[in-house]
């Protein structure tokens, strides 16, 4: 009998099963540098620091492997990376009637489309993205930012400031299929995090068949790949 936990947030669970029977699979430490608030991060430093314990850990990357050799002091060899795959539904679309289709569905305005996915977590470079859509906008003043989660309150004071506001587009929670006619229909991902512990979107991106602008140093760099 062997155990998985499949995620490391619930490496507590160590504390009750034989941890030497034990497998975790580990995918990011990204709040140990990034999350500010102090009840949260506590936590979660409870939680990861019972990884030690297991007799073996699977890390999404190479860059959540050298994070629980540096940060939590688990040696190299009880880790094994096992990249993620990415689901086949995630695919190009074809036809350019049948984007233009889903543009229509999801509402999009006419225009280039830039997309960043993902939180409003301090890792994710939010505010980055928002003064590098300014830029854009500088040059082709018919793009449109588009992202599926809500921006904060200080990001959307930024977006005003910025000037942007108007061009950014909020497609909250959108279903698989919307999520593949938006990948689709959009010209870039833009993504450039801070730190990932491994990058989904990117994979998901590519295998639509869009181009990704991405930051170096982090794990996306180690997916994406030569791409």
């Amino acid at each position: 009998k062997v155990n998985h936990i499949l995620d490391h947030s619930y490496a507590h669970l160590l504390n009750y099963l034989d941890p030497g029977r034990t497998v975790v699979t580990c995918h990011d430490l990204t709040p140990l540098a990034y999350e500010n608030d102090a009840a949260s991060l506590n936590r979660f430093k409870r939680a990861v620091a019972n990884l030690i314990k297991a007799r073996f850990i699977l890390a999404d990357s190479l860059a959540t492997q050298r994070d629980l050799v540096e940060k939590l002091s688990v040696p190299e060899e009880k880790i094994e990376v096992v990249y993620l795959g990415v689901d086949p539904i995630f695919r190009r679309l074809g036809s350019k009637e049948f984007v233009e289709k889903y543009r229509s569905l999801l509402k999009l305005p006419k225009g280039k489309i830039i997309m960043n996915l993902g939180s409003s977590f301090p890792s994710k470079n939010v505010e980055g993205v928002l003064k590098a859509f300014k830029g854009v906008l500088a040059v082709d003043g018919s793009a449109y930012l588009v992202r599926t989660h809500p921006l904060t309150e200080d990001q959307n004071q930024l977006a005003q400031d910025l000037g942007i506001s108007n061009h950014c587009v909020e497609l909250l929670n959108p279903t698989d299929e919307e999520l593949i006619g938006l990948y689709n229909i959009a010209d870039v991902l833009l993504q450039p995090s801070f730190k990932e512990g491994f990058g989904l979107h990117v994979l998901e991106a590519l295998a639509c068949g869009l181009p990704v602008i991405i930051s170096q140093d982090t794990s996306l760099e180690e997916i994406a790949g030569d791409y």
